[in-house]
């Protein structure tokens, strides 16, 4: 198996110029020794390892290795490097900007639309998009392979070949009893106060009844979202001064319609679910209304959050069935460790490909889910005033949080 990164990311050879692996002879606890020893969070800028590679070859080598980790990596870029990203740019266009671009695929055009590029959202969107299409981030074989056989074992409801939503519910760095993400919790708290009075709340905090938004509230993202099968009412109204008999008669149409529907299965969104909450969200769903075939529909209240009536959605959700053996038995091997982590990268997949996205970008698994998802627009549309990437499927819905998350470092 290859050492490094390279055991999980195939490294294009466009990007490394087809240079070996620096100084393959130092094993992983000798690099993090050197991490913590050139720690970049008490000094922003580390000194680089030199070390040798091909030892007692004809191409020795002397390399140059900056070591660090991902608290590492965040540090020094905030402090260095994100100064360069905007290098010049208070007097576009930058010259560096178009060479960056260019590195990672941009065509010429594309590039000089970079260099313009002066919002900080605007300029890691465009980025974002730019990596997303690079083909920088390529599987290895193998983890490929293992995580085909990792959906057909423990998601084998989910037709990837078929029309998907997913949402995505991270509740463990958003909730009340964390302390990762403040401004998470000034959301949660705000959904809560809405609510005040008509819900059993905790003796603690009269305001809350639970500590993280509901996933009822997920759901309501496909409010505005036309049905399966509607059509335009527009034209459908024109004779409706023709008496009460064509209103009754109105009424038995649109019960038979609605029957029909509920037969057709090909109404029924499916929606697959990642959340590091599973059990919870999966009883908050048992408590959601269901038609006669056992579909969980959408309940629309009114002013005072009592249920009135329910929307023609119909939902059939998929949860993996993956189990962390680990949180079973209380042991950490590498086998399980590895399964966990094969896993979480099929959520990654899934959520990044399917047709409608739902969730937030308060954790970083939500903005890298985003990132993945953008596109480049087209060059005319972009002169036109239309926005510089799109979403690869359907589009992205945010159920609680900022609507655009802050660029990394921000």
């Amino acid at each position: 198996m290859p050492n490094g990164i390279n055991r999980l990311i195939k490294h294009p050879a466009w990007l490394s110029r087809q240079c070996s692996i620096p100084c393959e002879n130092i094993k992983y606890k000798e690099w993090d020794q050197m991490r913590l020893n050139n720690n970049a969070t008490l000094s922003p800028t580390p000194h680089f390892v030199k070390c040798r590679t091909n030892i007692g070859k004809a191409d020795e080598i002397e390399s140059n290795v900056l070591v660090m980790g991902g608290n590492e990596i965040h540090d020094y870029f905030n402090t260095f490097y994100k100064k360069l990203m905007f290098f010049d740019r208070d007097h576009p266009p930058s010259v560096l900007g178009a060479e960056w671009a260019l590195r990672l695929g941009a065509s010429t055009t594309e590039s000089q639309i970079f260099s313009t590029l002066t919002n900080e959202y605007d300029i890691f969107d465009y980025i974002g998009a730019l990596v997303a299409r690079s083909g920088i981030l390529q599987l290895q074989p193998w983890i490929a392979r293992d995580l085909k056989a990792s959906i057909q074992q423990y998601i084998p409801d989910l037709p990837l070949t078929q029309k998907y939503d997913s949402i995505h519910i991270r509740r463990g760095a958003t909730s009340l009893t964390s302390i990762e993400n403040d401004e998470a919790k000034r959301y949660v708290v705000k959904y809560w106060e809405t609510k005040r009075g008509y819900y059993k709340c905790h003796e603690s905090n009269p305001f809350l009844c639970v500590n993280y938004i509901p996933f009822v509230h997920y759901l309501r993202q496909y409010e505005d979202i036309p049905c399966n099968g509607d059509e335009d009412d527009s034209d459908k109204d024109e004779d409706s001064d023709n008496g009460e008999e064509q209103e009754a008669d109105g009424d038995n149409d649109r019960d038979q319609v609605e029957a029909e529907v509920e037969d057709d299965d090909s109404n029924v969104r499916l929606v697959y679910i990642a959340s590091d909450d599973k059990t919870e969200v999966q009883s908050e769903i048992e408590a959601l209304p269901k038609d006669s075939n056992g579909y969980t529909l959408l309940p629309t209240t009114d002013e005072d959050g009592d249920m009135t009536s329910t929307s023609c959605h119909r939902f059939k959700f998929i949860f993996s069935n993956y189990i962390s053996q680990d949180r079973i038995a209380g042991t950490s091997s590498c086998e399980d460790r590895y399964q966990q982590n094969i896993a979480a990268v099929a959520d990654l997949m899934i959520l990044s490909k399917s047709n409608l996205f739902v969730g937030e970008y308060n954790s970083n698994w939500g903005r890298l889910i985003r990132t993945f998802r953008l596109r480049m627009n087209d060059k005319f549309k972009i002169f036109n005033g239309e926005s510089l990437t799109y979403d690869s499927g359907e589009g992205m819905k945010v159920a609680w949080g900022n609507e655009r998350p802050s660029p990394p470092g921000w």
